[in-house]
This record gives C-alpha cells, structure tokens and sequence, in this order.
C-alpha cells in the first residue's frame, strides 16, 4: 500500500500543471534578478498614451541583453501555455458539472 501512496504522491508533484507552474516561477524570478522592474516602470510613467508605451517597451526589448529577451520570451510562453491550461481545465469542470447534474 506504500508503493500507491508513493505513485500517487509522486504523480501529484510532479504534475504537469506543477512543472509548468515552477518554470514560470523560474522564469519570473530570473527575469527579475536581470532586470530592475521598477525603473522601467518608472521610465514608463513619463510616456503618455497606449502607443507610446508600446513603443517604449518594444525599443527597451529591442535594446536589451540576449539573455533578458530569452527570459522574458520564456516567461510570456511559459505563462499562456499555463494560463490556456487553467481556463481549459475550469471548462471542463464546467462541462462535467452540468453533464452530471
């Protein structure tokens, strides 16, 4: 009965859904370390408007170390791919609840 326990314990740890969650966690936390978040932000403040934003942030990423553009790439994967996965899963709680009703 161990040996189950033990499969089960394991197959809830290393989960898809925890693999994906601890390599955004990796992404994020690297990206931060790289980068200073609050000057940017702040650099950011003094541009008026959606479109000069937009700009702002693509010339900052086009300007930057290849690393800090990998990670931030990553990290924006790493984040859809889990995000489509939770509003997947919250369909198909959805779906099943009003099947089994």
């Amino acid at each position: 009965m161990r040996r189950v326990r033990a499969v089960h314990l394991m197959r809830r740890v290393f989960s898809p859904v925890t693999a994906k969650a601890a390599a955004l966690a990796v992404s994020v936390i690297s990206f931060v370390s790289l980068v200073s978040v609050p000057h940017v932000l702040g650099n950011m403040s003094h541009v008026g408007g959606f479109v000069a934003c937009a700009k702002y942030l693509l010339g900052a990423f086009a300007h930057t170390e290849l690393g800090v553009q990998s990670t931030l790439v990553l990290a924006v994967a790493i984040g859809v791919w889990f995000v489509s996965d939770i509003v997947r899963n919250v369909r198909h709680a959805r779906f099943a609840q009003t099947v089994g009703a």
